[in-house]
């Protein structure tokens, strides 16, 4: 069977000759980065400039001879992220120098331990303090009809 015949079969409640397999397709069958980058040197693979997917949790596209090594059956499409504002890299230090600090592109603030962390936590965001509707006014909402 192709991939596409296995996963179609599959989602017809019908057997197909091996379960469909997924590595990566969306950020919630995906790999962190430290894991990513363990399972390529393990399995002898080169060294790659791993794109991040997910900030927050770290999470790599899986790339093409992985893909292919383990005959995985689906691939991802992925939108664009919404054009409010760039999401800052997170190359940037907080105040103490213990974390890793973005802001995403709605203006939420996030963490990563520079020692031993695997993923982002919040750690504000900008409607923190908002309380009645002028404060919800001051916001710069995502743009609905952006298609991104």
């Amino acid at each position: 069977m192709t991939s596409y015949e296995r996963v179609l079969t599959a989602l017809r409640h019908k057997e197909p000759d091996r379960v469909p397999f997924d590595l990566g397709a969306s950020v919630l069958t995906g790999m962190n980065v430290h894991a990513y980058r363990a399972l390529r040197r393990y399995l002898g693979l080169p060294e790659t400039e791993t794109q991040i997917l997910d900030a927050v949790q770290q999470i790599v596209r899986v790339e093409d001879d992985v893909i292919d090594l383990f005959n995985v059956d689906v691939r991802g499409v992925r939108p664009e992220p919404i054009a409010v504002a760039p999401m800052r890299v997170p190359e940037r230090l907080d105040a103490t120098g213990k974390y890793r600090e973005m802001t995403d592109e709605l203006g939420v603030r996030w963490h990563m331990p520079v020692k031993g962390g695997q993923y982002f936590d919040m750690v504000s965001h900008p409607l923190a303090e908002a309380e009645t509707l002028e404060d919800l006014g001051r916001y710069e909402f995502p743009s609905g009809s952006d298609p991104s």
